[in-house]
């Protein structure tokens, strides 16, 4: 009797981890900073999206930052988009800045509708 109820709790943990994984494993969205420019204000930033996940994702937004001279982080958050599953996006976006010089770009949140429809951040740089 014993060895059936740890089977059980076993398959029953079994059971929740791989729940879990393929939670963890729906939603994968890889992002990347391939260019900026490194003078002056606006500074353009091109980046590109890729929706390698299970599902159609809305309301997707990135916030941008660059790294400039004066040891701030300008940031700005891109407009609203939606990404259909294995769809890769290309955009652009000007971010002004008061510093002469940009010493680099990256993605600092990421935020998309969640079920219920309300934004949730789904990954933060810290």
């Amino acid at each position: 009797m014993k060895k059936r109820i740890a089977l059980f709790v076993l398959a029953a943990a079994l059971l929740v981890a791989a729940a879990g994984c393929e939670l963890y494993t729906g939603i994968t969205l890889n992002w990347s900073v391939d260019t900026y420019s490194p003078n002056g204000s606006p500074v353009h930033v091109t980046y590109t999206v890729r929706n390698s996940g299970q599902y159609d994702l809305t309301g997707v937004n990135l916030e941008i930052g660059v790294d400039t001279n004066t040891g701030y982080y300008y940031s700005q958050w891109t407009p609203s988009f939606s990404i259909a599953k294995g769809e890769v996006r290309h955009a652009s976006i000007d971010i002004p800045t008061d510093a002469g010089t940009v010493y680099g770009a990256a993605v600092l949140s990421v935020d998309m509708d969640s079920p219920s429809g309300s934004k949730t951040v789904i990954y933060r740089k810290e």
